[in-house]
């Protein structure tokens, strides 16, 4: 009988400190990105749509990738409370192909966000909990780049870069952390982007690049609507626990 207590008394101290609140996490992510708000649009379905478009305001971009590295850290004893800091990596791309009597084209367009930002956590999960949910919110540092391309059935090709443009916004998230020993962990979740809340420019364009151009206002006789680039990432990956 005292073996048998012995023995549950050992795995109850097992299951509790696998489930317990990790005082740092280090966390490995990726998965598929859904573009939102004026990022989101289509091409046309012909060369003449493609140029004179409906979509004309947004980015032309549809679904994209996303990867990630977020360090969490607790200040505090109980552990619920987490300090964030991630760098993440989002790109977006779109193809399409059109043709006529004399020319074919394809044209193939990506835009690419590099992220580093801060923030905070929070926690529901209890020293008994099977799994941790969570929820966060971080304020962001976005960097753009990207490129455009038509390749031409002529053998000619026209290549414009996106210049590098600096934005400013907020992520909200979260998820589940799934304990699956002492030290590593399973985690799936989601983050909803608004990538440009602050520092929107528009500028002319120069020589073989192209601007982000996400701020209402006129620039060479043209005008540019004020757009918002937000998207939603849905991701898996693993956690590393670092501290108990």
């Amino acid at each position: 009988m005292k073996k048998l207590f012995f023995l549950a008394l050992i795995t109850l101290l097992a299951a509790s400190e696998i489930s317990a609140q990790p005082a740092s996490v280090l966390t490995f992510l990726g998965g598929y990105s859904i573009a939102m708000g004026d990022l989101k649009g289509k091409f046309g379905s012909t060369w003449a749509t493609y140029q004179n478009n409906p979509d004309s305001n947004t980015y032309f971009l549809q679904n994209g990738l996303n990867f990630g590295m977020d360090m969490k850290f607790a200040p505090y004893r109980d552990h619920k409370f987490k300090i964030i800091g991630a760098v993440h990596f989002t790109t977006f791309s779109q193809g399409a192909q059109y043709s006529n009597d004399t020319v074919s084209v394809e044209i193939n367009y990506t835009m690419r966000i590099f992220s580093f930002s801060t923030g905070a956590e929070y926690s529901y999960a209890t020293k008994t909990s099977k799994v941790n949910p969570f929820v966060n919110t971080e304020f962001v540092l976005n960097l753009f780049s990207g490129n455009y391309d038509e390749t031409y059935s002529t053998n000619t090709t026209k290549n414009l870069t996106l210049k590098s443009s600096v934005r400013f916004g907020l992520r909200f998230g979260g998820g589940l952390d799934i304990p699956l020993g002492r030290r590593l962990g399973a985690v799936v979740g989601f983050n909803y982007n608004l990538a440009n809340l602050f520092g929107k420019q528009s500028s002319a364009d120069f020589g073989s690049q192209y601007t982000l151009n996400d701020k209402e206002g006129v620039v060479n006789n043209e005008r540019f609507a004020n757009r918002s680039i937000n998207y939603l990432n849905i991701y898996a990956g693993f956690s590393l626990y670092l501290g108990l």
